[in-house]
This record gives C-alpha cells, structure tokens and sequence, in this order.
C-alpha cells in the first residue's frame, strides 16, 4: 500500500546560530532508530531518498522521495525474518537491493516490490555495480557475490570483521578494514591495501568527485550496552584515506559514545554525526572540520544523507526527519579545488 505525504516545515528554536538553520520537516517520521541490531536510516542513491525506522517487526515501512524529500511515498514490505534494514542502494532508476539482517533483496521496478530470492543471506551492505545482476555484499567479516540477480551467492574474501562497502565514482570498490580490499573490475578481483581502520567501524563513503578516490570512516566503538565495544580501541574516530586506502589519519578522536558511527558525503564535504553535539563536517579532505548543529542521533546506524553540498537529511534517534538547506547555516563558500586521483 503506498501514501503520498504531504508535510509543513517546523523551525526548531535555539539559541544556536547553526541549529536554527535545521528544520524539523516531519515530525514522528519512522519509528525511534534504535542501536544496531534495530538500525534503520536515511539513505540518497541515484537522485532517490530512502528512509527507513528501527522496527524489527514486519510489515516494516519504507519511504521514498524523487524531489530531494518534499513529499514521500511509503511502501509496506513484509521482508522475511528479522527486518533490520542497514543499506539501500540502486543502480539505475529501476533496479536496487537492500540489505536486512536476515537478508537481501533486489527490485527491478523502482523499489514498488521487492524480491528476496535468499531468505538465510544476511548482510550489512551491497551494491549493484557493473550490470543489474552482479551484486557485491558484506557480511561479518566476509565478502560475497552473486552474479544472477541475488539468487545465488559466492563466498569473496575475509574482511577482519567491518562489513562498510562504498564504491568510487569509478566504479571501483572498496571494502573491509585490516586490509581494505580494492576491486577494479566490478568484484572479479581484488587487491589488498596498504591502510587500515579498526574493525568496529559500520559506515564508510567516499568522495563524489571522478578522481577522488578518499575515504571516509566512521567508527563509535560503542557497544548496545553503553559501554565500548570489546573489538574496539576505547575511543569513537572520524578518519580518512585520501590515497585509496594505502593509509588512514584521524580527523576526529573523541570518547566513546560521542560519534555515531554515520558518514556521508556529497561533491565537496564529507559529514559525520553525533550523539547529541551536531554534525562534523569536512571540505579539505579531513585537514579540518567545523560543526554544523544539527540534531541527536542513534550511534550504530545510517542516519544521513546528503542531496548535494548544503541540502542534508537527517534523522533523529526518536525518528522525526530533519533537514538543513545552508548546510546547517554554514554553506560552502567557494568549491575546493579537486585533487589528483591516487590509486597507489
């Protein structure tokens, strides 16, 4: 069943010069996103945005927006299982997969219904690159791929643990923490990197310009108990990669249960959110960061998304739907200039 919605924007009042710039746009959106075992989030993939709450009990509600989220579309989908949505991803306008704890599915007609031809596949993240039927996807610690549409899965490489997947422009991918793994060629091979990042890392992405190949990771060290997590170092980091992988360097170290594990970028700036004390934000490649306001968040789960450079979305840890059209009164003033594309 599916429901157009239409909304009125809330300012949210605050003393805050950059807080103000966020506006509350639909309040009670999805349910509250809960730690990761009931993660939802926002999600912007070819010119769509998804967004999803933390609900583990089916039928879960998806929605959609074609016009950067001025009126959503919501789908009920009754996915097997357990249904913890972690990634939403489509290759072109019709054809997308989404990743649910207790598995994957695919959609070939824009996301009006969903296919699960593997209901014991569980996975944190996919994408579908190359054609519509290869589809690389992480699990915990491990690499898969299917070739015929997510009927059948082929195991790739061990990954250490992280299971965050992000794609280049290029097309190239990037997976895994201790080494990362490179594929050039949609998933045929791979090439360990020299860098590495600590394993409890749930989100990565990377920049949108053509010869960019930097990465960015998120790591909350942060555990469903409140304490740090046992596979971490103790601390939440914000870290980046602008040679491909061959090294990381930290942009922000803070303790944990400060960084929620998000990131996402857009064509000049990469963001990174909180727990409760805004958003990060980078337009150097990580040399530097400023905060942008913005609202709390859930640690463990996607809750960002970037239309472009001052348009973001986020969604609060009680799940009302935020956005911010200055980039949280804080715009990009003149683009930085692009940087060679090292691919070591």
């Amino acid at each position: 069943m599916k429901r157009l919605f239409f909304f009125i924007i809330f300012f949210f009042s605050t003393a805050s010069v950059a807080e103000a710039q966020w506006a509350l746009v639909f309040p009670n959106f999805v349910p509250p996103i809960q730690h990761s075992n009931k993660s939802g989030g926002i999600f912007y993939t070819n010119g769509m945005l998804w967004a999803c709450g933390g609900s583990n009990v089916p039928p879960i509600i998806l929605y959609s927006s074609n016009d950067s989220g001025n009126t959503w579309i919501s789908h009920s989908i009754n996915f097997p299982n357990y249904s913890s949505v972690g990634s939403i991803d489509f290759f072109d306008k019709l054809h997308g997969v989404i990743t649910v704890r207790s598995t994957v599915g695919v959609t070939n007609d824009g996301g009006q219904t969903w296919n699960f031809p593997s209901p014991n596949t569980s996975f944190y993240d996919a994408t579908i690159i190359g054609n519509v039927n290869n589809i690389i996807g992480t699990r915990w610690g491990q690499i898969m791929r299917s070739v015929d549409g997510g009927n059948s899965w082929s195991f790739i490489s061990t990954t250490n643990g992280s299971s965050s997947l992000v794609v280049s422009k290029r097309g190239t991918i990037f997976v895994g923490n201790n080494p990362v793994l490179m594929s050039t060629d949609y998933g045929n091979t791979w090439t360990p990197r020299k860098g590495s990042y600590d394993l409890d890392s749930y989100s990565s992405a990377i920049g949108h310009q053509c010869n960019d190949s930097t990465i960015y990771v998120a790591s909350e060290d942060f555990s469903g108990n409140g304490q740090p997590s046992s596979t971490g170092k103790g601390y939440g980091q914000f870290k980046a990669s602008t040679d491909g992988g061959d090294s990381f360097f930290d942009i922000v170290t803070k303790p944990v249960g400060y960084i929620s594990g998000a990131v996402t970028t857009s064509k000049h700036a990469a963001f990174c959110p909180t727990l409760n004390d805004g958003i990060y934000r980078t337009t150097d490649k990580g040399k530097t960061w400023t905060s942008i306001g913005g609202p709390p968040v859930q640690n463990d789960c996607r809750s960002i998304a970037a239309i472009n450079d001052t348009i973001l979305f986020v969604i609060d840890s009680l799940g009302n739907l935020w956005k911010t059209t200055n980039c949280g009164g804080y715009p990009i003033k003149a683009p930085p200039p692009e940087y060679p594309f090292v691919q070591g």
